[in-house]
C-alpha cells in the first residue's frame, strides 16, 4: 500500500498566540517526525508551492523564515535548518490544494492519502491529518483495519505500526482464521495494548488488577484476564529468542478477548495472548504469542 502525504499552506499556518520558542520546538519535532516517516519505503511526501508564502509566524512567511536573516534573526539557526530539511526533502506536487483535499477520501487498498501538519487545522477531516509520529501510527492503523488485504500483509504491517510490540512469527498463520471479520477489532486491541498497557501496569502491583483497569478504561470487548486452569498454562508457552540468542519459553497467559467482530453482534471466543515483557527479550517489549482462535 502506497501512502502519499502532502504539505500545503494549511500545514504551516500559525495558530494564534504562538511564541517563537514554541514554534522553534514544534519545527524541530516535526522535522524529526518527517524523517521518521521517510524511513518507511511505501510513504511519499509531496509539497505544494503555497507553503513558501504562507505566514508561519505573524508577518513572517515560510520563505522569510528559511532564508531572510534580516527577518528571522530572532530564531535559532538550527530551527531554520530543520525547516529546510522538512521542505527541501519533499517532492513538488502539481496538484492544487483543493484537488488534494478532494483526493483524501479517495483511498483504496492500494493507496491512501493524508496531510502533514505543523499545527492543528480544520482544512480536512481529522483522520486525514498527521501531526507527529504517533498520529502517523494511528493513521496507518486506521487504514490497516479497513484494508487488511491478507494475513501476510497484515502481519508485516502490524510489526511496523506497533513498534513496541514483539510478534511471534506464528501469528502470521494463526491470524488468518479470523482476520477478515476481526481486522478492525484486532487493530483496536493491539493499539490499546501498545499505547497504554505499560502505563496502567506501572500503577498496579498485581497483574489481574492492571488487566481489570486496562479493560474498563479502554472499553475492551470484555475484561482481559489470566488463564484460570493451571493445567493449561503449558498450552500458552511460546519460544522467544532472548539476548543470549537462546530460545526461552514464555507463558503468554494474559489475554484480550475478541468477542464481537467488525460486522455483527454474534459472540466469539477469539483471543490475543501476550506477556507484559522481559528485559532480556526484545528490549522488554510486550510479547504477542498468539492472535486467533481460543487456545
Amino acid at each position: 500500500m502506497i501512502s502519499t502525504f502532502y504539505l500545503l499552506s494549511h500545514s504551516f499556518q500559525f495558530p494564534e498566540n504562538i511564541s517563537i520558542r514554541e514554534l522553534e520546538n514544534r519545527i524541530k519535532d516535526f522535522s524529526v517526525d518527517c524523517e521518521y516517516i521517510r524511513k518507511n519505503d511505501s510513504d511519499q511526501i509531496f509539497i505544494h508551492d503555497s507553503v513558501y508564502e504562507v505566514e508561519i509566524f505573524p508577518n513572517l512567511s515560510t520563505m522569510d523564515l528559511m532564508y531572510d536573516r534580516s527577518k528571522n534573526k530572532d530564531f535559532d539557526k538550527d530551527t531554520l535548518e530543520y525547516l529546510r530539511i522538512i521542505i527541501e526533502k519533499s517532492e513538488q506536487t502539481i496538484l492544487q490544494e483543493e484537488e488534494i483535499k478532494n483526493l483524501l477520501p479517495q483511498h483504496s487498498e492500494n493507496q491512501i492519502f493524508a496531510l502533514l501538519c505543523l499545527h492543528k487545522t480544520n482544512f480536512a477531516q481529522e483522520k486525514y491529518l498527521v501531526y507527529n509520529a504517533h498520529n502517523w501510527l494511528v493513521f496507518h492503523r486506521y487504514f490497516l483495519g479497513i484494508y487488511p488485504k491478507n494475513n501476510i500483509f497484515f502481519f508485516s504491517e502490524c510489526k511496523k505500526y506497533f513498534p513496541n510490540l514483539f510478534f511471534h512469527e506464528r501469528n502470521q498463520q494463526t491470524i488468518s482464521k479470523i482476520l477478515f471479520d476481526f481486522a478492525q477489532k484486532i487493530v483496536f486491541h493491539l493499539a490499546c495494548l501498545h499505547d497504554h498497557f505499560k502505563e496502567i501496569r506501572q500503577n498496579h502491583k498485581f497483574l489481574p488488577d492492571a488487566l481489570k483497569t486496562f479493560s474498563i478504561t479502554y472499553k475492551l470487548d470484555e475484561q482481559a484476564s489470566l488463564e484460570g486452569d493451571l493445567n493449561r498454562k503449558k498450552d500458552l508457552e511460546f519460544d522467544f529468542l532472548n539476548d543470549e540468542k537462546k530460545l526461552e519459553k514464555i507463558c503468554c497467559e494474559p489475554h484480550l478477548k475478541l468477542c464481537r467482530n467488525d460486522k455483527d453482534q454474534d459472540y466469539f471466543y477469539y483471543r490475543i495472548y501476550f506477556h507484559e515483557g522481559k528485559k532480556n527479550i526484545s528490549n522488554g517489549q510486550i510479547l504477542i504469542g498468539h492472535i486467533g482462535e481460543h487456545l
